[in-house]
């Protein structure tokens, strides 16, 4: 099935980026593709998070499990792990990549794929994949799925990171 673009949203120093319409029965599958996203505070994650009110509340609880394969730009190690540090258990935040970091080779790309936002009656699945460049020096490979605990539809998704602004593209696409 092809991928259907709905929407481009822009950030430019902004505390966080909402997709507020067009996520409903439309499409089954919601794909956000993130482009050279770049934080201002060195460190930070990104995460995503959820509501079913358009985004008067943002308190939809997740569970996740997050892996992160890695490897040190010098070269002196790499890994493959699960960050259970990383894992929402519950929380109204889903972590979806490592620390970022804010020199300028340093950002984050990622596809969030968000599985039947508009259902009634299950909890929402999502999985995502990122790449990102760490502000340790390592580029990072990360996997996080999980699930949204609620059985009213999502209509709201927002993107930001734990700490301070940042800038990038953010897509959203329909499939199905």
């Amino acid at each position: 099935m092809a991928r259907t673009l709905i929407t481009t949203a822009t950030a430019a120093s902004d505390a966080s980026l909402a997709f507020t319409s067009s996520i409903d029965s439309t499409y089954k599958l919601y794909i956000f593709s993130g482009l050279s996203i770049e934080p201002e505070t060195n460190g930070a994650y990104l995460e995503f998070h959820a509501s079913t009110d358009g985004g008067s509340n943002y308190g939809q609880l997740m569970t996740t499990s997050f892996f992160a394969a890695a490897h040190a730009e010098n070269d002196s190690s790499a890994y493959v792990s699960y960050q259970s540090d990383r894992d929402a258990a519950q929380s109204g935040e889903a972590r979806i990549t490592s620390e970022v970091g804010t020199t300028s080779d340093e950002s984050a790309s990622f596809q969030l794929f968000l599985f039947n936002p508009s259902n009634a009656t299950y909890v929402k699945h999502f999985t995502s994949t990122s790449s990102t460049y760490q502000y340790s020096n390592y580029a990072n490979r990360d996997v996080v799925a999980g699930y949204i605990n609620t059985a009213t539809a999502i209509n709201t998704v927002k993107f930001q990171f734990t700490a301070g602004d940042f800038d990038g593209v953010i897509k959203m696409y329909g499939v199905g």
